[in-house]
């Protein structure tokens, strides 16, 4: 299952080439607010992605780039694509916030966990994460879709009910997943379409059609 974490950076750019920029997005040997402890090796090198804000998957991707490690950070070196408009859009904000007083641009980024174990460290129960693939770095916005709650009655699960609702849960997973498929999908084919010239709305005809249903 594909995770995510987040934090707040200033990112480096490039003072020499347009479009580039390097984001130490995370620190090994450290317990997170997450309670993981990510160990040296974890992330090794890969080649990633750089999405438009929020993980839009559905949209084209805005960059790429690779990650590494050095010493007890794992650091991201991203190039833009200048020559989209929703990649100029994000460099000149994240250039603007970088320069401007404390930085407010949360970054994300995106993986599957590929060996992992629990155990103590310093004091503390943590998830070791060993082995991570990691699909993007990408900027999201600040606070976005945090919600608070506070529990004011807790019921422990039923395991005789476990055996049933494995399954029922299951298959609920596995239908959003093929919605979440089918919509990215048919996203990117109706811009692809717009874009290429086949595909064209008669705008008269969407407006008739939805008032004759209201």
């Amino acid at each position: 299952m594909t995770e995510r974490k987040t934090f707040t950076i200033r990112p480096e750019f490039k003072a020499d080439e347009e479009g580039l920029l390097l984001a130490r997005f995370a620190t090994l040997n450290v317990v997170d607010k997450d309670g993981d402890v990510t160990l040296p090796g974890a992330f090794g090198e890969q080649a990633v992605r750089m999405q438009p804000y929020g993980h839009d998957t559905a949209s084209p991707s805005i960059g790429k780039g690779s990650i590494h490690e050095e010493a007890d950070e794992a650091i991201a070196e991203m190039r833009i694509n200048l020559k989209m408009q929703a990649g100029r859009e994000v460099y000149e904000s994240l250039k603007f916030d970088a320069a401007d007083g404390k930085p407010l641009q949360e970054f994300s980024y995106t993986f599957d966990v590929g060996k992992w174990s629990h155990g103590q460290f310093e004091g503390h129960d943590v998830r070791f994460l060993e082995s991570l693939r990691v699909h993007s770095v990408d900027p999201v916005f600040l606070g976005a879709n945090w919600v608070v709650f506070r529990v004011l009655e807790r019921q422990d699960a039923n395991p005789s009910d476990l055996p049933a609702q494995r399954q029922e849960i299951t298959q609920q997973m596995i239908q959003s997943r093929r919605q979440v498929a089918y919509e990215a999908f048919r996203t990117s084919l109706e811009n692809r379409l717009k874009a290429e010239g086949r595909l064209e709305y008669n705008e008269a005809n969407l407006r008739r059609l939805t008032n004759s249903r209201l």
